[in-house]
């Protein structure tokens, strides 16, 4: 990561790649376009809520997918039209289903529970035209034993067909299947056992009516760094187009949906934490920082981050390397970020720059003892603040002091 905070910034902060940004944009768009020239890039929210990150990725074409009315509401307030929303996730109330249909989105129902309560809607007002996309049950591929995801409509009892025919009875057009793979190790073959099962869910439904298919998001992100390798944004692209054209040749034809969230922001994003603290117990270096394994790595996998270590000016520092233990910030035993990291000796004053901490981690920032930090953007030689530090009166909006 090439990009430099603000000499007068005080750590800890994010700070956004942007350059990175727009070419991981660039990247996953050009791939699939090759093999699917009806294609759109349906950025995920949920993977970080920045409305800085958002608004770069709207004005290079990206559509808002978003699984909550506060995500809803946070793409309007950036000014994304209506037809450019996609609503996922479950639990949908019916008042947001309808908020957002009426604003033209595509609407994906996760469960029987929304088709009825959609459908009973309708049916009240004597119908009305719409249009949907309704998510497919998928197995999880490194379930041992097998088992089905949570979300979605099963095929193979015949509950997706029921509920194709429920939604047409009250004039309700289903346009679109949605697919989404629960996977941490993002393997080829798990997607040709999605478009295996989408290509399935078309046959059960009759896909006659059918326009769009949303093959949701599960793309891998590996640094090269941790020499960890997964297939490339290409690779993704080719298999699905070759599986489609195989079971269900209609579907690799039709708009073709995605929705990247870490594939795209997963190393656009460094966090700069001082070290506060650093002990020697029981023959271990151990040092405290102002930083948590949610503020870095919340999904608490065993793989160290990239990390560089600075002096208080952010310049490189050099010094005898030495494994220590960094650990958060929090009162939790578990609050481990990195364990024997090889890092130039620490001492308090240090800056940490944790690389690739792009997904998940602004969001799963709890209101756990600290309250959330800066946010600033580097861009074409200059950086900005696009987000200020959250003050204690913001913490506590909403409280009786």
């Amino acid at each position: 990561m090439n990009a430099l905070p603000p000499a007068a910034a005080a750590p800890p902060f994010y700070l956004v790649d942007v350059p990175r940004l727009r070419e991981k944009f660039a990247l996953f768009r050009d791939a699939f376009v090759r093999h699917f020239p009806r294609f759109v890039v349906g950025y995920s929210y949920k993977t970080n809520t920045l409305p800085f990150i958002a608004r770069i990725l709207h004005e290079l074409g990206a559509h808002a997918e978003v699984v909550s009315p506060l995500e809803f509401e946070l793409a309007r307030a950036l000014g994304v039209d209506g037809a450019r929303i996609i609503v996922n996730g479950p639990g949908k109330r019916l008042d947001f289903l309808v908020r957002a249909l009426a604003c033209g989105s595509l609407v994906n129902l996760d469960s029987l529970d929304e088709v009825r309560a959609l459908a009973d809607w309708l049916r009240a007002r004597g119908g009305a035209p719409c249009t949907v996309g309704l998510r497919v049950n998928l197995a999880i591929p490194e379930a041992l034993p097998a088992r089905r995801s949570r979300f979605g409509i099963p095929v193979d009892d015949g509950a997706l067909a029921a509920a194709a025919t429920e939604l047409r009875e009250v004039g309700v057009e289903v346009a679109a299947l949605h697919g989404h793979i629960t996977s941490r190790e993002r393997r080829l073959e798990y997607w040709r056992m999605q478009a295996r099962e989408l290509a399935r869910a078309a046959e059960a439904i009759g896909g006659e009516s059918l326009r769009i298919l949303d093959v949701g998001g599960g793309f891998g992100f590996a640094p090269p760094e941790l020499g960890l390798k997964l297939p490339s944004f290409c690779d993704y692209a080719a298999v699905l187009r070759e599986e489609l054209a195989a079971g269900f040749p209609r579907l690799a034809e039709m708009t073709l949906i995605a929705e990247p969230g870490i594939g795209l922001v997963g190393d656009c994003m460094s966090y700069f934490a001082p070290v506060l603290s650093v002990k020697r117990l029981a023959g271990r270096t151990i040092a405290v920082v102002d930083a948590s394994v949610q503020t870095v790595k919340p999904s608490k996998h065993k793989q160290n981050l990239l990390t560089h270590v600075l002096d208080a000016a952010f310049r490189p520092k050099r010094a005898p390397a030495e494994a220590c233990d960094v650990v958060g910030y929090t009162c939790l035993e578990d609050d481990v970020i990195a364990t024997d990291h090889v890092l130039p000796a620490l001492e308090v004053g240090d800056v940490l720059r944790f690389d690739n901490v792009g997904a998940y981690t602004s969001g799963f920032k709890p209101q756990f003892i600290r309250a959330r930090p800066a946010f600033y953007a580097f861009d074409g030689g200059a950086t900005a603040l696009v987000r200020r530090e959250e003050s204690f009166d913001e913490y506590f909006a909403g409280c009786e002091l």
